[in-house]
């Protein structure tokens, strides 16, 4: 995601999103903030491990 898409300027102003993703299944997950290097997320998912984001 660029730094100039509508959703990273949305964050960056103290918005919310919310998204629908797959990582093993499809589920909603809502995006909470962005900065220059990651964009913040709740997911209901309970992981032990950093989700990593495909390029």
């Amino acid at each position: 995601m660029s730094q100039s898409s509508k959703i990273v300027t949305c964050l960056q102003q103290g918005g919310a999103v919310v998204a629908r993703l797959r990582y093993d299944w499809w589920h909603y997950v809502l995006l909470t903030g962005a900065d220059s290097r990651w964009i913040y997320m709740l997911t209901p998912i309970i992981k032990k491990r950093v989700f990593k984001a495909m390029t």
